[in-house]
């Protein structure tokens, strides 16, 4: 149990050490992003480090390529998802809150809680975003698309069965997470990995709003 308790406090560490290292260095990069619909750029002198949802989307691509290894589009898409990059987002009808939606039992197993939550900034819960995969990686085993890594997001004990079909259901009706996210059915009683395809489509061009609205092009 110890020894749990340090490896996570030094995945934690590192996080935060990657976030500091985002906000020393962003003012050396220009970012771009690997796709024909997202077709913008920007100098370092451009980008308003001072703007928050900046800041976080920098930091999720450093943090994405560096720590959690996979394309920068899929961490930003499902922050979009979560949370419209909204800091203060809450869930009506749980007690998830924050980029990425966590609940507030979430929030403990992180070592804050959903107060500070609500007050972070979208930068300052990048660390605790990054530590969630980090956790959920280490149990379930590296990511192979887009929406495996939103499946972790959205009920991480449905990863272990996950046979990459867009029919696996992930939720129905009648229980807790169903009851808290039934906008993402498409059919009223049950919420599959379509479901969640769907969802990450339509909230990436979304994504791809705000990019073009900030002219940055992440690579």
């Amino acid at each position: 149990m110890r020894k749990s308790i340090i490896a996570l406090n030094v995945l934690l560490f590192l996080s935060l050490f990657v976030f500091g290292q985002n906000q020393i260095q962003n003012k050396n990069f220009c970012y771009k992003i690997g796709n024909d619909n997202a077709n913008y750029s920007a100098t370092a002198n451009e980008i308003p480090l001072h703007n928050d949802k900046v800041r976080f989307i920098l930091s999720i691509d450093k943090s994405a390529k560096e720590v959690l290894k996979v394309p920068s589009l899929w961490y930003l898409t499902i922050a979009c998802s979560e949370s419209m990059l909204d800091s203060k987002a809450q869930n009506p009808k749980s007690s998830a809150v924050g980029a990425i939606q966590f609940t507030r039992q979430t929030c403990i197993n992180l070592g804050t809680t959903r107060e500070k939550v609500l007050r972070m900034s979208l930068a300052e819960q990048v660390p605790y975003c990054n530590t969630y995969f980090l956790r959920d990686i280490a149990q379930y085993g590296k990511y192979k698309s887009e929406v495996e890594m939103y499946i972790a997001c959205f009920l991480p004990a449905k990863r272990k069965g996950y046979n990459g079909k867009d029919t696996y259901v992930l939720s129905r009706k009648g229980d807790a997470y169903f009851n808290g996210n039934k906008g993402l059915s498409s059919n009223n009683y049950s919420i599959t990995v379509k479901d969640l395809k769907d969802r990450l489509a339509k909230k990436r061009q979304i994504l791809y709003s705000v990019l073009k609205e900030h002219n940055i092009k992440l690579q």
